[in-house]
């Protein structure tokens, strides 16, 4: 992944922040990874204090750790705290927005309007970087219009913080491709660990046969149309193979992931509460 490096301000503690986390949020550094003061420092061109610096302000907001013999790393996010960043992000963007629509100017709004028009726009194509420039102008508009600087600069932090769940929350084997920089858990250190959503109907237990026969017949037609299937496509997701499109090869395949589940539960020594 090839980096620009930002532009120098008046403190270099500030270049070397904003270098930093623009390579935390951008994925170039993943959750684990070491920051090597040396390496930092020969690739921007700074010494050694100004590094330090931003590393200590970085672990103010907690996007980076310090670890006994390793020294910083790149912050990871537990579920229960991701739970909880999204939770407390939640509360404080329905406030940014309240107060915008409260606050803001006739020209504040248009220009809301346009920048969500570019989201919608940047939304359907499939280079990703414009859709993440398009979002961060929507932030950027409602944040400077609510007229709270403590919740702009709340907000802005925690989104950060939530942006390391993007290094983290691939389960599948193979990469997306909205997202080609992201390593799979496999290639982070951690083989054989698969997680995927799946979607399948189901029916009352006394459904009469014919009834299910012809609902899983029409669904069969639903999903071979192109449209739909290229929708699913550009999600990253995929229509499931004709072999499983069928109730018999669902009730199969649940019963089997019913039965990996509760191995996994016992091996972790997990117990019904």
């Amino acid at each position: 992944m090839t980096l620009a490096l930002p532009p120098k301000p008046q403190s270099l503690r500030e270049y070397v922040e904003a270098y930093l986390k623009q390579a935390i949020v951008g994925g170039k550094y993943k959750p684990g990874d070491r920051l090597i003061e040396r390496e930092i420092c020969e690739l921007l061109g700074v010494s050694r204090p100004p590094v330090r610096e931003a590393l200590r302000q970085l672990e103010a907001d907690k996007l980076i750790t310090h670890e006994l013999h390793r020294g910083p790393v790149i912050a990871s996010v537990s579920c229960e705290e991701a739970s909880e960043l999204y939770a407390f992000r939640a509360l404080l963007e329905s406030f940014a927005v309240a107060e915008f629509s409260r606050l803001a100017s006739d020209a504040q709004i248009k220009e809301l309007g346009l920048a969500i028009k570019k989201l919608n726009e940047a939304a359907k194509k499939v280079d990703k970087q414009p859709l993440l420039e398009a979002k961060s102008l929507v932030y950027k508009i409602i944040l400077d219009g609510c007229g709270n600087q403590l919740v702009s600069e709340s907000l802005n932090k925690l989104l950060d913080r939530v942006n390391i769940l993007r290094g983290t929350s691939l389960l599948q084997p193979d990469r997306f491709s909205s997202l080609p920089t992201v390593p799979t858990f496999s290639q982070s250190g951690i083989p054989g660990f698969q997680l995927s959503v799946w979607h399948g109907p189901y029916a009352p237990k006394d459904t009469p046969k014919p009834v299910i026969d012809r609902f899983a017949k029409a669904l069969n037609i639903a999903l071979k149309d192109p449209v739909l299937v290229s929708r699913f496509t550009e999600m990253d997701a995929a229509v499931a193979i004709p072999a499983m499109a069928n109730p018999a090869a669902l009730s199969k395949f649940l019963a089997a992931d019913i039965e990996r589940w509760k191995t996994a539960m016992k091996n972790a020594g997990v117990k019904p509460q």
